[in-house]
């Protein structure tokens, strides 16, 4: 499954597309105006899928993802030249690692890539390919890839 994740142009919260290969908006992305920074995912019918929310006062960037008020995992950065990742939690144990630019990223779950992402610069906003192996890891996945904008490259945003 492809999707593609692209910024509003002008938004002062954070919002984001995410589209299909047809470029049709499959999910909506809304970021809160406060501390603690927040993000949610819903479909197109308003159902949210997951919300993303920064840990404060953290050396490293810290999300917890939270799936029907329940947290699903957490993400932490690791000390590291590029960018990496764990996470952990009931939907399971992830590894990302990203190149020295934070353009792209594998995510590897049980010691198997399931996903993709890749940065893809144009002249007016930023926009994420991502490429899913399975559907059911779709609300980690599309939280990681809003996570990834935020911590690599929300000075580009706005």
């Amino acid at each position: 499954m492809r999707l593609i994740v692209k910024q509003k142009i002008v938004s002062l919260a954070g919002k984001y597309f995410i589209k299909d290969r047809d470029d049709n908006d499959v999910f909506v992305v809304k970021g809160s105006y406060f501390f603690p920074k927040k993000y949610w995912i819903n479909d197109m019918q308003e159902k949210e899928i997951v919300m993303i929310k920064k840990k404060m006062f953290r050396i490293f960037a810290t999300f917890d993802f939270y799936q029907n008020g329940e947290v699903i995992c957490r993400a932490k950065r690791k000390f590291s030249l590029k960018p990496k990742y764990e996470i952990s939690g009931t939907a399971g144990e992830y590894s990302i690692s990203g190149s020295i630019f934070e353009w792209d990223y594998t995510i590897v779950k049980a010691g198997t890539p399931i996903a993709t992402i890749f940065k893809k610069i144009t002249l007016y906003r930023d926009s994420y390919i991502l490429d899913i192996d399975d559907e059911n890891e779709l609300p980690v996945i599309l939280g990681i890839a809003i996570m990834f904008d935020h911590v690599h490259h929300r000075t580009n945003n706005n």
